[in-house]
């Protein structure tokens, strides 16, 4: 198992290179569960820009190797909980965050005044599950479909 909390050091990167080359010149395989795989190429991607003691480039070569990626169950492995992000580097906002997030507030506020949507919501299969107020006072709601009332 590997995890992005794992000192590493180029020794131990060679070390680790050298035991996937023995393994794969003995006919082995190196059985990795994918979220240990992603660790360690997260933690590449952690150390390639701030490296400067060679082991971003050892784990470049640790990757260089042949792979061949077997999957189980893949519906189940390629849900979106088992996926890996890791920030690096200092926050930054995002690119017209601030606009896109009032562009669609502004979008959902005029739908809720909408006389079509209205409509829609009085509907018999339609359930409406929240209702809150945001620190704009603006007026959101929560709806779901009632099965059992679909017609």
């Amino acid at each position: 198992p590997f995890s992005r909390d794992i000192k590493l050091d180029e020794r131990k990167v060679r070390m680790l290179r050298q035991s996937v080359i023995e393994c794969l010149e003995l006919g082995g395989a190196l059985c990795v569960a994918p979220e240990h795989r992603l660790s360690l190429h997260l933690k590449w991607h952690e150390l390639k820009d701030v490296s400067t003691d060679g082991v971003a480039k050892e784990l470049a070569r640790l990757y260089d190797l042949r792979y061949y990626d077997i999957m189980d169950e893949s519906d189940e492995i390629f849900r979106h909980k088992y996926q890996l992000i890791y920030a690096c580097g200092s926050c930054q906002a995002l690119p017209s965050g601030r606009e896109r997030w009032e562009a669609v507030q502004l979008v959902l506020e005029r739908l809720q005044l909408d006389a079509d949507v209205a409509v829609i919501l009085a509907e018999p299969q339609i359930v409406i599950l929240d209702r809150c107020s945001t620190a704009l006072g603006s007026k959101w709601v929560e709806v779901g479909v009632d099965e059992l009332k679909k017609g």
